[in-house]
């Protein structure tokens, strides 16, 4: 039994390493006094055993004190649906919704080159500076409608004290007085036109009522002719005449038809007539009321006075067009000619095609800044599996300047043409790359996950260890501290669970946490090492 469980588990693990070094010169795991018994044929209500040279079971046997040191986990075997893989190879793109031009928004002189090639820049970052003649000129415009302003608010107030010398305000009632006279009128005369066409169309809707019973009449004579003068007792003249009735009935029902649908139009028209008539005569009657209040309290006004409020509005408007233009420009009003360039966004600087001093017109480009935050990983597919990816389906990139660096992504484009040098058609996905894990142009390695078919058996991925080139996994033995080595036969490996193809059967109880420690015993023991 073991004396000092600590020095056999660093032992076992110094074993490991020379089982790699030198590999495995047994066959099985063998026999050690009081450690290992051979056993052969233990499994034999398992799946077929894969060819390996490990060909025969070994059980390895742990006392109490070593299975509380070696603090093993276990799970069972199981099935379970697992997506499996397609592996694919590719390189990262620049997300175009991410790539962005810098442009000037006037033609200026590049006054200033904040950033460089390479640079990280961040959203706001002032990138470069340029003098505008445009922005000069419209700083001009802007500070002209001011001075427009003060004009216009002193005439205001000028005309206002002048009217307060003796203007008043009856003109200007007499005239909303007659507005309102006016707006009555015209709903007065709209209303009487609607009495008028609703008369009319009365009397042709009664119009209507006799044409339809006329028409039924002469319906009801044709046919009754028409049998008549099949059983021959009318002559043709006789047919012809009721014919002819039905059809002078029926042309004029619908004359009247059309009548009433005329008179109906006209009708909805002459309301609305009424309707804006009503709505003058309110406006009217508002202005009137506001007239009567000016002047019933005294208060003045005037057409210089309105005149004058007129033009101080249209100066206001006016230099708020003004600021507007300078801020179009990237200027502020009031400022000067020197427009600052910021970035729109954070992100990378990968183009500068200006140089210092230079004139560039309106629209040219200064930066360009791609926003790595995510890219595109555009992977390469041969024809036969293209049939089988799809929009969405889920893939995993593993970059290869970046070991251990997995980004999951979601397949968002299919090429539709195929690639007429490497026959591979071209399959695009968006992945996040937080701390620019993935670089532009990297080649990476992708995994397209297809969606799973069947239950298949699964053991956890720890529990698979690495046994003289093959796989081997730990199973728990029937008695307390026996484990029994199980060579098996995996499949893929998806979210921590391997496919066992042959070596296990559902329900089987193994070793996953520390398993390798179980692994070292026993190759130890195949070693000849004993306890």
């Amino acid at each position: 039994m073991i004396r000092k469980p600590h020095g056999n588990v660093v032992l076992a693990l110094a074993g490991a390493l020379l089982l790699i070094g030198i590999g495995f010169m047994m066959g099985r795991v063998g026999y050690s006094p009081k450690a290992v018994r051979a056993s052969v044929g233990d499994q034999a209500d398992n799946h077929s055993s894969p060819d390996s040279s490990v060909n025969k079971s070994g059980i390895v046997i742990f006392d109490q004190d070593e299975l509380k040191l070696s603090n093993l986990g276990y799970a069972h075997a199981r099935y379970q649906l697992i997506s499996s893989g397609m592996k694919v190879t590719g390189t990262v793109q620049p997300n175009q919704n991410g790539v962005f031009l810098v442009t000037s928004r006037v033609p200026g002189k590049v006054l200033s080159l904040n950033v460089g090639i390479g640079d990280n820049v961040r959203a706001g970052e002032p990138l470069a500076t340029l003098a505008s003649m445009d922005l000069a000129r419209a700083q001009a415009a802007y500070r002209d409608s001011m001075a427009r302003i003060a004009v216009a608010w002193n005439d205001l107030q000028r005309q206002r004290k002048l009217a307060k010398l003796g203007a008043f305000a009856a003109p200007p009632l007499e005239a909303a007085r007659m507005q309102v006279a006016n707006a009555e009128s015209d709903v007065s005369t709209a209303q009487s036109a609607v009495t008028d066409n609703e008369n009319k169309l009365r009397v042709i809707e009664a119009n209507l009522v006799q044409a339809k019973a006329q028409f039924n009449l002469t319906q009801s004579t044709l046919h009754r002719d028409e049998s008549l003068y099949k059983a021959e007792f009318i002559s043709k003249q006789e047919l012809d005449v009721a014919q002819a009735s039905y059809q002078s009935a029926m042309t004029y029902i619908d004359a009247a038809r059309a009548r009433v649908a005329l008179e109906k139009s006209r009708i909805r028209s002459a309301k609305r007539v009424v309707s804006d008539a009503v709505e003058r005569n309110k406006v009217a009657m508002e202005a009137l009321t506001r007239e009567r209040g000016i002047y019933n309290g005294g208060y003045i006004t005037n057409q210089q006075i309105v005149a004058a409020e007129a033009t101080l509005q249209q100066a206001k408007l006016d230099t708020s067009a003004a600021a507007n233009a300078v801020r179009l420009m990237g200027g502020t009003p009031g400022g000067g000619d020197v427009i600052p360039v910021r970035a729109p966004f954070g992100g990378h600087v990968t183009e500068r095609p200006v140089t210092l001093g230079e004139t560039v017109p309106s629209g040219e480009t200064l930066y360009q800044i791609i926003n790595l935050n995510t890219v595109w990983v555009e992977l390469n597919l041969y024809p036969n599996p293209a049939s089988m990816v799809h929009v969405g389906q889920r893939v995993t990139i593993t970059s290869n300047n970046n070991p251990g660096c997995i980004i999951p992504g979601i397949i968002s484009y299919i090429g539709e043409a195929m690639d007429p040098t490497t026959h591979t058609t071209k399959v695009r996905c968006v992945l996040r790359n937080g701390n620019d894990r993935l670089k532009l142009g990297e080649f990476v390695e992708g995994d397209i996950i297809k969606p799973p078919a069947n239950p298949v058996l699964v053991a956890p991925k720890e529990a698979i260890q690495d046994y003289n080139g093959n796989k081997m996994v730990f199973k728990v033995g029937d008695k307390p501290g026996e484990f029994i080595a199980c060579p098996v036969k995996v499949g893929d490996t998806v979210d921590g669970v391997t496919e066992i193809r042959a070596g296990l059967k559902s329900g089987d109880r193994i070793v996953t946490k520390n398993a390798f420690i179980v692994e070292s015993q026993a190759i130890k023991s195949a070693m000849g090492g004993g306890r």
